[in-house]
C-alpha cells in the first residue's frame, strides 16, 4: 500500500509537470542595452490535428511588442513542432518580468513560464567618445507617388510660364508703345504714333506681328475717337460695314481708295497676326503709308460735328463702355477663379481635403489646441490636469452601480464634451479600505460608452505606473460613435487611465475622432499632464 502510495504521488507530479510544460519558453537573452530587442521564443508539440492559437495584438506586461512573427511549423512523422517568436523591448532601465501568457491547444489553456529581464544603461565615455549636436528631423522617404504634389508641380509651372510668356509678350509690345501724353487734337495723337513706329527695326516675326498690331490699333483708335463707332472691339468686316454706314450718317466724303486701302491693311494685319504671314520691307512701308493717308483723308472729311450727331452716337458711347467694362469684370473673374484653384491645390497637396476645409469652415479642435489652456486639479484623491478649458462638475447618480455606492464615501465627476472631444474625470473615495479591481471600472467605462450608441468598440489595455509609483491601467483602441441626435456615425479613438489607491480610485477618459491631428495633439498634452495626488 505504501509503495502504491508513492507510484500514485509520482504519476500525478509526472504528468502535472508534463502538462505544465507542454509550452517551453525561452529568450536570446536576459541582459540588453535600453532599446535592444529582446526575442522571446514560445514552442510545442502537437499531432498534426491539434489546433494551436498563439496570443496576438498582446502586450507584455511594461514591454513593448515590437514584432510578431509567423509561426514556423515543423513537421517529424505525425507531430508538428510549432515555434512562435516575438520581438520586445524597453525604453527605460530596470528589471521587468514578461508575463505568462494563455496558449490555447484545441482550445485548452496552457500558461507559458515568466521570465524576467534586465534593461541596462548604456555607458557613453564623454572623454573618448566626441559629441555632437543633435541632428534635425529627416522626413522618411515614401516610395507613394503623391498625385497632387504632381498636380500642384504642373499647375504652378503652367501659371507660371503663362506669366513669363505674357511679361516677355507685353515686353516686346512696349517697344512700339510711348509714354501716354495729351494731345491737342486726334490727328496729332495718331500721326505722332505714326512717326514713332517707323524708326523701330523689324527683324523677327514677333516683331513685325507687334508692328501690325500697333499700326491698327492707331487707325481704330483714331476712328473710335472721332466717329465715334466701336472699332477696337469689331472684326476687319464689321469695321468696314460700320465704317460705311457710319460714312452715310455723317456725310463724311471718304473716297473709296481710302475705304480699300484701309480693308486691305486690316486684312493684311489679320494674316500677320493669325496665320504668321511674313509681309516684306517694302510691303511694311507701303502699309505704313497707307494708314497714314487713310488717317488724313479721314480727318478732311469729318463735317462739323453738331449737336444732333452727339445725341445719336451716346448710345453707341455707352456701349463701348459697357462692353469694356464687361471685357475687364470677365478677366478679372478669370484671374480670380485661377488663382483659387492654385491655392486650394496646394492646400490639398500639403495638408489634404481636411487642410482645406479647416482652413474655409475652421476646427473647433484647432482652437481648443491653440488657445490658452487652464491647469487645474480636481476631485479625491486629487488629480492635477492641463485642459484646453476649465472641466465643469457633472452627476454620477445616473450611471453609479448600487453595489458600488454602498461602499462609495465621496465621488466627484468633471467632464468637457466639445465637438466630439469628450474628456471626463472621475474620482473615488471608499468608505472602508478595498482592494478596486481596475478592469471592473474599465468594463464600467465601456458600457457608459455603449449606452450612448458607440458600437464595435476594440480596445487593448496594459499595466501602467506613474512616476509616483502608483499602479494602473492603460487602455485605448476604436469605436463607431453616432454625432449628436443624427444617424452619422464617426470613427472616434479612445483613451483612460485608470488608478487606484488605498480607499481611492481615480480614472480619465478621453475620446475624439480618430482622423482628426488636432484632437490627437490636445489628448496627449492632457495625458502628458496628469499628476496624481493623495487621498484626503
Amino acid at each position: 500500500m505504501k509503495h502504491f502510495l508513492y507510484f500514485f504521488v509520482f504519476l500525478f507530479c509526472h504528468v502535472t509537470w508534463a502538462q505544465s510544460k507542454r509550452v517551453q519558453t525561452s529568450v536570446d537573452s536576459t541582459r540588453v542595452k535600453i532599446g535592444s530587442q529582446i526575442t522571446i521564443t514560445y514552442q510545442t508539440v502537437v499531432d498534426t490535428l491539434s489546433k494551436v492559437d498563439f496570443p496576438e495584438g498582446l502586450s507584455m506586461g511594461a514591454l513593448e511588442v515590437l514584432e510578431s512573427y509567423v509561426v514556423d511549423t515543423l513537421k517529424k512523422e505525425n507531430k508538428y513542432y510549432l515555434t512562435k517568436k516575438y520581438g520586445i523591448t524597453q525604453w527605460d532601465t530596470g528589471s521587468y518580468l514578461i508575463p505568462s501568457l494563455p496558449i490555447f491547444i484545441n482550445e485548452k489553456m496552457f500558461m507559458t513560464d515568466s521570465v524576467r529581464v534586465e534593461i541596462l544603461k548604456v555607458a557613453v565615455d564623454t572623454l573618448k567618445q566626441p559629441m555632437f549636436d543633435i541632428k534635425g528631423l529627416i522626413e522618411p522617404k515614401s516610395n507613394k507617388t503623391n498625385w497632387w504634389n504632381i498636380f500642384v508641380i504642373v499647375l504652378i509651372i503652367l501659371f507660371s510660364g503663362g506669366a513669363i510668356y505674357l511679361f516677355l509678350k507685353n515686353r516686346k509690345k512696349s517697344i512700339f508703345i510711348e509714354e501716354e501724353i495729351n494731345y491737342a487734337t486726334p490727328i496729332e495723337k495718331a500721326m505722332t504714333k505714326l512717326e514713332k513706329l517707323k524708326s523701330n527695326r523689324l527683324d523677327e516675326q514677333e516683331e513685325i506681328k507687334s508692328y501690325y498690331s500697333m499700326l491698327t490699333d492707331i487707325a481704330r483708335d483714331y476712328i473710335e475717337e472721332t466717329i465715334d463707332i466701336p472699332a477696337k472691339e469689331s472684326t476687319t468686316n464689321e469695321l468696314i460695314a460700320t465704317f460705311k454706314k457710319a460714312m452715310g450718317h455723317k456725310k463724311m466724303a471718304v473716297n473709296k481708295e481710302t475705304l480699300v486701302h484701309l480693308e486691305s491693311v486690316l486684312k493684311q494685319a489679320d494674316l500677320v497676326k493669325f496665320a504668321k504671314s511674313k509681309p516684306l520691307s517694302f510691303e511694311i512701308v507701303e502699309d505704313t503709308q497707307k494708314i497714314s493717308a487713310i488717317i488724313k483723308n479721314i480727318d478732311e472729311s469729318i463735317p462739323q460735328v453738331i449737336e444732333e450727331d452727339l445725341v445719336v452716337n451716346e448710345a453707341n458711347i455707352e456701349e463701348i463702355k459697357r462692353r469694356r467694362k464687361t471685357k475687364k469684370i470677365f478677366i478679372g473673374v478669370i484671374v480670380f477663379l485661377f488663382a483659387i484653384l492654385n491655392i486650394g491645390g496646394y492646400i490639398i497637396a500639403t495638408k489634404g481635403w481636411d487642410g482645406l476645409k479647416n482652413m474655409i469652415f475652421g476646427n473647433p479642435n484647432k482652437e481648443l489646441l491653440e488657445g490658452e489652456w487652464v491647469l487645474s486639479t480636481y476631485g479625491n484623491p486629487p488629480i492635477r490636469i492641463e485642459t484646453p478649458l476649465v472641466l465643469k462638475r457633472g452627476n454620477l447618480d445616473d450611471i453609479l452601480d448600487e453595489n458600488i455606492r454602498e461602499k462609495v464615501a465621496n465621488y466627484q465627476y468633471f467632464s468637457l464634451g466639445e465637438e466630439l472631444m469628450e474628456i471626463t474625470l472621475t474620482t473615488v473615495s471608499f468608505k472602508d479600505t478595498l482592494n478596486a479591481d481596475l478592469n471592473v471600472f474599465l468594463e464600467g467605462s465601456l458600457k457608459e460608452l455603449e449606452n450612448k450608441g458607440a458600437h464595435t468598440i476594440l480596445v487593448k489595455d496594459e499595466v501602467y505606473e506613474t512616476e509616483a509609483g502608483v499602479n494602473g491601467i492603460k487602455a485605448y483602441g476604436t469605436m463607431m460613435i453616432p454625432i449628436g441626435n443624427s444617424k452619422e456615425e464617426v470613427k472616434a479613438a479612445f483613451y483612460t487611465l485608470l488608478f487606484k489607491q488605498e480607499g481611492g480610485f481615480q480614472q480619465i477618459v478621453i475620446f475624439h475622432p480618430d482622423d482628426d491631428p488636432y484632437a490627437s495633439d490636445i489628448r496627449k498634452r492632457i495625458m502628458d499632464s496628469v499628476e496624481l495626488g493623495t487621498l484626503k
